[in-house]
């Protein structure tokens, strides 16, 4: 059986795919996507915010912050 901490970091790089396709994200995108609930679904956004890997757009969404070349 995975560990919890497996688990959410498999969970994390599926969102990081997903965020990366799509150009955009929400909880509700990863919970269908994922089929996962609120909780795992808020942490993969809250993560993605804290990472510095995205940034809160609109209301309950993030987008990628583009990184300078």
């Amino acid at each position: 059986m995975m560990k919890y901490k497996e688990r959410q970091e498999m969970l994390y790089k599926e969102g990081l795919k997903l965020l990366r396709e799509n150009g955009t994200a929400s909880c509700v995108l990863f919970q269908r996507k994922l089929s996962i609930g609120y909780e795992d679904a808020r942490f993969i956004y809250d993560h993605m915010i804290e990472e510095g890997i995205a940034v809160e757009y609109k209301e309950y969404s993030i987008i990628p912050i583009e990184k300078e070349k």
